[in-house]
């Protein structure tokens, strides 16, 4: 964990987990590959990274995580201290033990079962913020502000995809050489199927690890995804190991995610990725980010609807493409009505701040929306937790930057998605990889449920917001709710609710008292 305490009347700081320099008169504070950092604006070249630079000439603090948002930030300011943590359980207990007093963000909830997660700039808590990335924030004259270091890449109708395929390989290259215990995690899905290939081109060597669900599930619903890795680990003549997600399993893992991330998530395969985090040696690869930069199911669900209803607002169509429960929030909220709108309005906002046609934006809204909000952090955690660093190959600045400089039709040209990576990789995957649909993970959820803790279904939490409806919190903590409620729907409220009955039990217990930390007065030093 790292985190930072700035007063900023005296500037004094306390601080842990970050590393130190001086450049230019400022105190800069950095993780990951930030050492060379002189000046805040160098995040926006950086990966896996985050940077806080004091500057008490100017009076001021910038803080951000890297451009694409691979390593999260949160942040919390009471008006004389500048809190900011990776951790949003310590930037909670902080703020508590400052004395000041959190809310519940009724519009947070709202695009929770929206979206599926709170998009980064905000949080859970109306007084704590968890950072967007593209940009950064300062503090300056006692208020924090967001500076968007944002810019379109144009697009190129001469770029080849070839570009593409060799920023993936230099990524390959670069993790590679690493480490020599390299995991993958595979679903046999192309996009990680394409890593474990890579990854196994001699003279590298890399396991393929993938999720098994225990006898009585696969007696039940077959083999699942296990098939398809396999399949591709005989191709890539490596060995596969099992993870071991049983519902005892996934009943451990879902507690240790809902207790450790800095936001309730939806995205059901989460738990999974600390199971997988568990059993990993070292480093993980993920082929994490296809979907994003190379086409995926929203972009396929938004450019139909906006082809049969051109008039229709973008926003609204956005934030029913994400599946979730955006038609339920009247079902859901109190003020359900007036919450839709607001879901439209943010979702609209988030279309519009980004440059040219539909598909173009939708290109930018998901890997700059999603990425940074969600994806990232479902790896980050769990590897804070186990000890390991997990790395996205597909994901990083030169493959962000390559894809977007080709044709959007190139990528995507509905129906068809990931052209790019089916062009350049066809030849090196099994036949029934590349021809498989689109699916996401799939888990036996409903079963899952079943053999949850009991105290998962005591919806206490949530009832005492006083935002939800009676009628439906009665429905979806009964006994009976696994056969009545949609598994997903119930899933989501048993994850913010325990979310939300852990932030409030350990919000002292977070604040670690002896940690070695770095503590200094301004006076008599580069601060």
């Amino acid at each position: 964990m790292r985190w930072i305490e700035i007063n900023l009347e005296t500037f004094a700081v306390r601080q842990s987990g970050f590393s130190e320099h001086a450049a230019h008169g400022r105190a800069i504070f950095h993780s990951g590959s930030l050492g060379h950092a002189t000046r805040i604006e160098d995040i926006k070249d950086a990966e896996y990274a985050q940077l806080v630079v004091v500057d008490t000439v100017s009076r001021t603090v910038a803080f951000g995580r890297d451009y694409l948002g691979h390593y999260p930030l949160t942040y919390g300011y009471t008006g004389q201290t500048l809190i900011i943590s990776d951790s949003y359980s310590y930037v909670h207990g902080a703020l508590r033990a400052c004395g000041a007093s959190l809310t519940i963000s009724e519009e947070a909830l709202a695009l929770f079962f929206t979206m599926g997660f709170v998009p980064h700039g905000q949080s859970i808590y109306r007084e704590i913020v968890n950072c967007e990335a593209t940009g950064y924030y300062l503090w300056q004259n006692r208020s924090v502000r967001r500076v968007n270091l944002f810019e379109p890449i144009a697009i190129s109708a001469s770029e080849s995809i070839g570009a593409i395929g060799e920023a993936i390989e230099a990524e390959v290259e670069r993790y590679a050489r690493q480490s020599d215990q390299i995991d993958i995690w595979c679903s046999g899905g192309l996009d990680s199927s394409i890593m474990a290939m890579r990854f196994n081109a001699r003279p590298r060597q890399a396991d393929i690890i993938t999720l098994a669900y225990g006898h009585a599930i696969h007696e039940q619903y077959g083999d699942g995804e296990r098939r398809f890795a396999r399949t591709v680990a005989q191709a890539a003549q490596t060995h596969m190991r099992d993870v071991d997600l049983s519902p005892q399993q996934f009943d451990r893992m879902h507690t240790m995610f809902a207790e450790t991330h800095n936001g309730p998530v939806m995205d059901f395969p989460l738990p999974p990725k600390y199971a997988l985090a568990q059993a990993t040696r070292d480093m993980a690869i993920t082929g994490e980010a296809g979907d994003t930069f190379f086409g995926g199911t929203k972009n396929a669900s938004v450019m139909y609807a906006h082809h049969k209803q051109p008039d229709a607002c973008l926003g609204r169509l956005y934030a029913v493409a994400h599946n979730r429960y955006f038609k339920n929030l009247k079902e859901i909220f109190k003020r359900g009505e007036q919450l839709e709108t607001f879901a439209v309005e943010h979702c609209d906002k988030l279309a519009q701040a980004y440059p040219g046609d539909v598909q173009r934006k939708l290109f930018y809204l998901n890997s700059h929306e999603k990425l940074g909000s969600m994806i990232f952090a479902q790896s980050y955690f769990p590897s804070q937790v186990f000890g390991i660093r997990v790395r996205h190959p597909i994901a990083s600045l030169g493959v962000y930057k390559a894809s977007f400089a080709v044709p959007d039709h190139r990528k995507f040209s509905y129906p068809f998605s990931k052209i790019a990576l089916i062009e350049l990789y066809r030849e090196q995957l099994p036949p029934v990889i590349v021809q498989r649909k689109k699916s996401g993970t799939q888990l036996p959820l409903d079963h899952y449920l079943r053999h949850f803790s009991p105290g998962k279904f005591d919806f206490s939490p949530l009832r005492e917001t006083g935002f939800f409806q009676d009628a439906f919190l009665d429905k979806v903590s009964t006994p009976s709710a696994c056969e009545t409620v949609p598994p997903l729907l119930l899933y989501a409220c048993t994850t913010l609710n325990h979310w939300l009955k852990h932030k409030e039990l350990h919000h002292v217990k977070s604040i670690p008292t002896q940690t070695g930390h770095h503590q200094r007065q301004a006076s008599g030093s580069a601060v």
